[in-house]
């Protein structure tokens, strides 16, 4: 457990000792808010808005069909332009920090986001058209280039597809997505309820 702003905190899956130390492997297979509360204090809200960013949340994946709704990983400017409050309290970014709080993403956006980590760093663009008809016969919609590559170090990436794998394959929270003879990975998550 831990203490933020005068308020403790633990994990939802242990009522009394929690995890204990925990690395980022074992915290993406255990779902452990704690650590992930950590990070997002030592981090900062901006600094997770970049990276969400680069990875494809809160921004349009412009996937190749009409009024894609845009999510939103909030930053200290977006809420000092969107909000009656202006200031970022600290207390917030950890919310922030489990996708929580003012967070709104697309399963599009999601799906971005999960292929640019499974991919090694490259940002795609969704694709579903494969040819239109507007009465002249089938034009085809060439696939469009990744938006980008992210520089994500190897190490934290290989972290992270322990950790999703474990989540699934091993003692973690996605045991229900394991399927016999195919190699699943994952992380699960809890809709926020206010």
């Amino acid at each position: 457990h831990a203490n933020f702003y005068g308020h403790d905190f633990k994990c939802w899956r242990f009522s009394k000792g929690g995890h204990g130390t925990i690395d980022l492997r074992h915290a993406i297979e255990q779902s452990c808010d704690v650590y992930f509360y950590t990070v997002a204090n030592m981090v900062g809200v901006d600094k997770i808005n970049k990276w969400a960013t680069l990875l494809g949340l809160g921004v349009k994946s412009n996937i190749d069909l009409p009024n894609e709704v845009v999510g939103l990983v909030p930053s200290t400017e977006w809420k000092r332009l969107h909000t009656k409050e202006k200031k970022w309290y600290a207390g917030e970014t950890i919310s922030v920090g489990i996708g929580q709080g003012a967070v709104s993403v697309t399963p599009i956006s999601m799906a971005v986001y999960m292929a640019t980590l499974a991919n090694g760093g490259t940002r795609v663009t969704p694709h579903l058209i494969k040819a239109v008809d507007e009465g002249k016969g089938w034009e085809p919609i060439p696939t469009p280039d990744p938006q980008s590559k992210i520089d994500i170090a190897p190490e934290a990436l290989q972290a992270i597809h322990d950790g999703m794998w474990m989540a699934v394959n091993a003692t973690g929270t996605g045991g229900a997505a394991r399927i016999a003879g195919r190699d699943v990975s994952g992380k699960t998550g809890t809709a926020q309820v206010i």
